[in-house]
């Protein structure tokens, strides 16, 4: 018997062009999505009922998707997307219209903060919540749904800030709604409606939203308004305590654009977790102009084990270029810091920048190299490549033009950041999906192919 659910809150399922082992599984259905604990989390405290749907972990398409949903009879469904899956929310769009007409349909996160139109022009979506959404949702559940008890008078949608929806045909756009200035005020994300033993890193914890820094190939400055809002410490050890005690989850992955941004802050989180009964482990994003060695084995003592730092490039002039903000010693430094502790380095870089040539990729590979070559036990340094991908909000899609971009396609479900999706001034996308295959061939030393592709050293 279906169930009178008042919300249900569906991530995406990811796209059927992104492998289970590329980068994107790494991102989707490796952890719970945390963006869709906290709305829960909210939705509850104002008394209403809901349910959370995790397209990346069940796989959910076609059949199985349509009946998930019809056995929860929800009477507002909030659709939840980033860039990779934002064909897919169309697509569950279409499935609840279609099996529960009279449903209200909310669309948000990244992708649909800035790609509104697009998902309004579908007919299938009443209201694209735009940017943060905690409050925004709850005032949207009060005007579609009433208040629970029906005690309290239903707002005006068009009184509702931060969102976009269409009447008569046109599309409107209310005011923009502030950031929540204090975070702490929002409740626990609502784990306990995840089947967390079910991910690989369930440990997800965010200490603060959004980031100071200026990458034109990144959207998360754009959506946090260049800022970076934290969490107290003191917010920070309850979560952890209750990750602990209430879920059993020793290790952790604390998932800020960049943890380690307030080097005072982070060395009183490590102290607070050092005093813990049972020794934590964790992971975190950082930045190499971030750390110093002190602070590293703050981390390191209250049980960090790898930090993934953005590298992007071995060319200065690249990194100069995307607007990093870091250099070359910088990188070098941190990541030997890392290694001395014993902790794990996990490298991200890209090729395709805007300026990017087949001397400054040479670069990239051999630093590459160059860092894994700290380690000092297998595997110790990591380094992951993607393909520069022109995501919408970003500097580097606003401004493509200019940088020479030339974009292929904004067919979302090929935007796996393993496939080239953009030619450059100086690199043919073709020449991207070689320097791939060319950094996976050297990986394994084989120098000789490298070298046929165009991009060896």
């Amino acid at each position: 018997m279906a169930k009178d659910l008042d919300i249900l809150l569906i991530f995406s399922p990811p796209s059927a062009y992104l492998p289970r082992d590329s980068w994107g599984d790494h991102l989707l259905g490796m952890s719970p999505p945390i963006g869709a604990m906290y709305l829960a989390g909210y939705l509850l405290s104002q008394g209403y009922t809901v349910e959370i749907l995790d397209g990346a972990l069940m796989a959910l398409r076609g059949h199985s998707l349509k009946q998930a949903i019809s056995e929860r009879n929800p009477r507002l469904v909030g659709l939840s997307s980033v860039t990779v899956n934002a064909h897919n929310t169309s697509r569950v769009a279409e499935f609840v219209r279609a099996i529960h007409p009279e449903a209200k349909i909310v669309a948000g996160g990244p992708h649909p903060s800035f790609c509104y139109e697009s998902l309004l022009a579908t007919g299938h979506v009443d209201v694209v919540a735009l940017y943060e959404g905690e409050l925004t949702l709850a005032e949207l559940a009060a005007h579609f749904l009433g208040t629970p008890g029906g005690d309290a008078r239903r707002c005006d949608l068009a009184d509702v800030a931060g969102i976009a929806f269409r009447h008569q045909g046109e599309i409107i756009l209310t005011d923009s709604r502030p950031l929540i200035a204090d975070l702490d005020q929002l409740p626990l994300p609502a784990r306990h409606l995840i089947p967390l033993d079910d991910y690989r890193m369930p440990g997800i914890v965010l200490t603060g939203r959004g980031c100071p820094f200026n990458c034109i190939f990144c959207a998360a400055a754009p959506l946090s308004g260049r800022r970076y809002r934290k969490h107290s410490v003191d917010r920070v050890i309850e979560e952890v305590r209750v990750c602990v005690e209430a879920h059993g989850l020793r290790k952790l992955f604390f998932a800020d654009d960049c943890f380690t941004a307030d080097k005072r802050r982070v060395s009183e989180i490590c102290r607070r977790l050092e005093a813990f009964d049972q020794p934590l482990h964790w992971v975190c994003e950082g930045r190499v102009d971030t750390v110093t060695p002190e602070l590293l084995a703050d981390m390191h003592a209250a049980g960090c084990t790898a930090i993934q730092y953005g590298v992007e490039s071995g060319s200065q002039a690249i990194l100069d270029h995307v607007r990093k903000g870091i250099n070359i010693e910088q990188i070098r430094n941190a990541v030997q810091w890392t290694v001395d502790l014993g902790m794990r380095a996990e490298c991200s870089l890209q090729f395709g920048h805007p300026e990017d040539t087949v001397e400054t990729v040479g670069e990239t590979l051999q630093f590459a190299r160059d860092l894994r070559a700290m380690s000092t036990y297998a595997g110790q340094v990591k380094t992951d490549f993607a393909i520069t991908t022109p995501l919408p909000g970003t500097y580097l899609r606003d401004h493509a033009e200019e940088l020479g971009i030339e974009i292929l396609t904004s067919d979302w479900d090929r935007y796996t950041f393993i496939e080239p999706v953009i030619n450059t001034r100086h690199l043919t996308a073709e020449q991207l999906s070689r320097c791939v295959v060319g950094q996976m061939m050297d990986r394994i030393g084989d120098q000789k192919l490298l070298e046929g592709l165009g991009c060896g050293i």
